[in-house]
C-alpha cells in the first residue's frame, strides 16, 4: 500500500510539471498560478516575452499593466 501511495505522489508531481504549457516554460515562467493569472488577463507567452523581464518581475509587471488598462 505504501509503495502505491508513493507512486501516486510521484506521478502527480510529474504530471503537474507536464501540465504547464510548454510555451510558458520556454520563456522561463514556471509558476502555475502566475500562468493562470496572465492568461486570465489576456497575456500570451509572446506578449510576456516582449517584456524582457525574469519570472520574479513578471507578477509586478502584470500589476502595472492591469493598472494602466484600468486608467484608460
Amino acid at each position: 500500500f505504501n509503495s502505491e501511495v508513493n507512486e501516486k505522489k510521484c506521478n502527480s508531481a510529474i504530471n503537474s510539471d507536464i501540465s504547464l504549457p510548454y510555451e510558458w516554460n520556454n520563456i522561463g515562467v514556471f509558476s502555475e498560478k502566475l500562468i493562470i493569472d496572465l492568461e486570465n488577463n489576456g497575456y500570451t507567452p509572446g506578449i510576456v516575452r516582449e517584456w524582457g523581464v525574469p519570472e520574479s518581475q513578471i507578477r509586478q509587471r502584470l500589476i502595472i499593466e492591469n493598472a494602466r488598462q484600468k486608467g484608460k
